[in-house]
């Protein structure tokens, strides 16, 4: 009877202890653990902030966060004339009202329509940023105290003004503390480097200032102090890798240029010197569409770091993806997890006859190119805003935690913007 009741004991300990070990992970499941992909609910509204414009219409051309894990929203806002500005939002997705006026700082260009395209923050928490004319190709540079004021001891009384140089958006921090800003005179692009100051640095270029073959869409500094410049204009749509003179790195590529997919707008670089860049590609799925050819969705293509196809990425070197019910699409934005894992962002929409729409999305790709499974549904996630609503991501950050942040226009009649944040794992 001892022998035969310690066995009972054995089974329903051997049974039980599994089951209640199964019941807890079910409770926790259904209690604190989502899925990689999903909107992180602690976030603003169940994990998008959209502003609420009454007599406004906004955009949005740039992101940035802040060492505090604060994140910085830069576009543009119609009052009653288009002027350049910069939101500030707390880690929780509410608006920080002790930065500028109500948590907003807006620059004019006297009366031309104006859009911040570029943000940058320096360790001292200092935020600068580059300022475009909407209908005159003019612009300048500003730099932000860390509570919105202009910082006057930059540039004169806190903007910079380069003769000749348009801003196409990219702002880069250099370690030591100078900056990489992009531009265009004309059909040519430009680099420009200025020291912290705000005044061009002459070593760089001649008198600061560099020709490159085409505007920068997107601009990245190499830890060796190169520089990679992707373009999405004809001819020259690639990436191009500069020395840190400014000068063509003629070792890259094909003379200092790599072809990439149809449109590069932005690239990122890897710790080994990889280049992955992004833009729209030609998929290979069928969908009614009213293009003549093939729908369009993101392409990302792999370089390996003297400038040829890394063919072990994605099918050959490239990836083209399409997103389901969707027949067009491309990408504004891409960042790399601390995993390895590629975050790419932009918009996937419907064209017919009769109206276009489109919704955020987003894909996220392992190191070898193929989509993350783990990732929203297949590796892909879109949130629509309103069945007719053209709205897109146009910029994306990475936070330390390796949540997701994203924003760009909702596509409503009022013009809002929205700022979602996706959880990682």
């Amino acid at each position: 009877m001892c022998s035969l009741s310690k066995r009972r004991l054995l089974y329903q300990t051997q049974v039980i202890l599994p089951l209640a070990l199964f019941a807890c992970l079910v409770c926790t499941c259904g209690s604190g653990w989502a899925q990689a992909g999903t909107l992180d609910p602690r976030f603003a509204n169940h994990g998008i902030f959209k502003t609420n414009f009454a007599n406004c219409c906004g955009g949005v051309s740039a992101v940035a966060l802040q060492s505090d894990g604060k994140i910085l929203v830069g576009g543009e806002v119609t009052p009653s004339r288009t002027v350049g500005s910069i939101l500030l939002l707390n880690t929780n997705g509410t608006i920080d009202t002790a930065f500028g006026s109500g948590g907003m700082v807006t620059v004019s260009l006297g009366s031309i329509g104006a859009n911040i395209g570029g943000l940058a923050v320096q360790t001292d928490g200092k935020i600068v940023a580059s300022v475009s004319g909407i209908f005159v190709a003019r612009g300048e540079f500003v730099r932000f105290d860390p509570n919105g004021s202009v910082d006057t001891s930059f540039g004169t009384n806190g903007f910079v003004t380069i003769s000749g140089l348009f801003p196409t958006g990219p702002v880069v921090l250099q370690p030591d503390g100078k900056i990489l800003v992009a531009g265009k005179e004309d059909l040519s692009g430009l680099l420009a480097r200025l020291d912290s100051n705000g005044h061009l640095d002459s070593s760089f270029g001649s008198g600061g200032i560099a020709v490159v073959l085409e505007p920068a869409s997107q601009l990245v500094l190499l830890s060796n102090g190169q520089l990679l410049v992707s373009s999405a204009s004809s001819p020259f749509q690639g990436v191009t890798r500069y020395n840190a003179n400014g000068s063509v790195d003629r070792t890259f590529g094909s003379l200092g240029q790599a072809a990439s997919v149809d449109a590069p707008v932005t690239l990122v670089a890897q710790s080994n010197g990889a280049i992955v860049a992004a833009g729209v590609s030609v998929t290979g799925v069928a969908a009614p569409t009213i293009f003549t050819g093939n729908p369009t969705g993101f392409g990302l293509t792999r370089f390996l770091s003297a400038g040829g196809i890394d063919t072990t990425f994605g099918t050959k070197g490239g990836v083209i993806t399409a997103f389901p019910t969707f027949n067009f699409g491309g990408v504004a934005a891409i960042a790399f997890q601390t995993n390895g894992d590629i975050v790419a962002a932009g918009q996937a929409g419907l064209a017919n006859q009769n109206q276009n729409s489109s919704s955020f999305a987003l894909a996220r790709y392992l190191s070898s190119g193929q989509l993350d499974s783990t990732f929203g549904s297949g590796g892909r996630v879109t949130h629509t805003f309103g069945s007719t609503n053209v709205a897109f991501i146009a910029a994306m950050a990475i936070q330390i935690d390796g949540k997701i942040v994203v924003a760009g226009p909702t596509g409503d009649s009022m013009g809002n913007i929205a700022v979602a944040r996706y959880l990682a794992q």
